[in-house]
């Protein structure tokens, strides 16, 4: 029998560690193909970072091209916007169609904008990261040419919405850019979420922190608030009068791509109450054998995963053992358990970092400091140049 040919689809956390393993695990000769919709993908871990001026692209940027490519995989830039699961066909908004003998699926989340009027406000989803970067510059280098952004008139306000790690990490990025340049002092950074209060996934001393840190860095946080969607240059909630700002960050309410779920439901593969592809502790679709899925793009059905890079990172063995099997290698049988706690590092952006591990939590700029040489480190693994020929 021919070598079933294995399609990657997307180029989040997982199939990162996923990708190189796998080949190893199958030989030079098997047919594997990587599609992204980026050749390059800004590291969640350092986005924040990025955004205040720690770090250049480049120093936070995972190569996935050439990462595909000294593995021998074929890569494709393409944007997914449909899979034909029962001609085993996945469809690009760019590109020619790509069938597949097994396809694994981690295509990251995407935030939902709301209900979208007239006029709003440049509104700004943070996933998917890829188009969140594209956006962000798109913005920030109109603002500069207009004189709104570094001229004399910056933004009133802008408006953070979420309440996770990546809405305060973006409003800690947002307070420091606002103290670098000086034609930011007047600019408003508030954020708002619809819980009770901050970061709900960590110990609550973390929260009570990360809010009085926020405070004092002139970030106004406003909690108890449901964001349903902006209109003539207002953000709008469930609740209460518009509130008129230049730019939204949406931080929250990430769930799998819309269309993934519309492809899924319609071929009749199972998918989570999140709209996520169902699977067992193996990744394996527990609807379709030939369907694999990982990361934001997962739901598990016999466990409660986390979506994090984090766990994201740690289902990559597991990934690569249960593809490798599914094409017919001789690889024992793997399953991914998630661990109990998480390390969770929050970058302040100012040389510190608030930790949390259980129901610890701590900050500092050793803190800082731990943050950073991980992220460094992990950057490190995947070399940036393409092979040599």
């Amino acid at each position: 029998m021919a070598d079933r040919r294995i399609v990657l689809l997307g180029g989040g956390h997982t199939q990162l560690i996923a990708a190189p393993k796998l080949r190893m695990l199958l030989g030079a000769a098997h047919p594997i193909t990587l599609i992204a919709p980026a050749t390059r993908l800004l590291y969640s871990g350092m986005m924040p970072g990025w955004l205040a001026g720690q770090y250049s692209f480049d120093e936070c940027a995972l190569p996935l091209e050439a990462i595909a490519r000294r593995a021998g995989i074929e890569w494709i830039h393409g944007n997914a916007v449909d899979i034909d699961f029962r001609g085993r066909t996945v469809h690009l908004s760019d590109g020619p169609s790509c069938r597949y003998d097994l396809l694994s699926i981690n295509v990251g989340s995407a935030n939902d904008p709301g209900d979208i009027g007239v006029g709003p406000p440049t509104l700004i989803p943070t996933k998917p990261f890829a188009s969140f970067v594209t956006q962000w510059q798109r913005w920030e280098a109109g603002a500069r040419d207009s004189g709104r952004l570094w001229g004399d008139h910056p933004p009133g306000r802008v408006l953070i919405v979420g309440a996770g790690a990546a809405a305060v990490e973006i409003a800690f990025a947002l307070a420091t850019l606002r103290r670098r340049h000086p034609v930011l002092a007047a600019m408003q950074v508030e954020l708002a979420g619809d819980g009770t209060r901050l970061l709900p996934a960590l110990p609550a001393g973390a929260a009570w922190l990360a809010r009085r840190s926020l405070e004092r860095a002139g970030v106004q946080v406003s909690l108890g608030r449901r964001y349903v969607g902006a209109a003539t240059g207002a953000a709008r909630f469930a609740s209460g009068d518009p509130v008129p700002c230049d730019l939204i960050v949406v931080a929250n309410g990430a769930r799998p791509p819309r269309w993934l779920t519309l492809s899924a439901r319609r071929d009749g593969v199972a998918v989570g109450e999140d709209g996520g592809i169902q699977v067992d502790d193996a990744m394996c679709s527990i609807s379709e054998p030939t369907v694999f899925a990982s990361g934001d793009a997962a739901t598990f059905a016999a466990q409660a995963v986390p979506k994090s890079g984090v766990h994201a990172l740690r289902q990559g063995p597991v990934l690569a053992e249960s593809l490798a099997r599914g094409a017919g290698a001789p690889v024992p049988a793997s399953s991914y358990r998630a661990q109990p706690r998480a390390l969770a590092l929050l970058n302040r952006c100012d040389g510190t970092a608030i930790g949390a591990w259980g129901p610890l939590f701590f900050a500092g700029g050793w803190a800082w400091r731990w943050k950073d040489r991980i992220d460094r480190d992990f950057i490190a693994r995947f070399p940036t140049g393409d092979p040599a020929v």
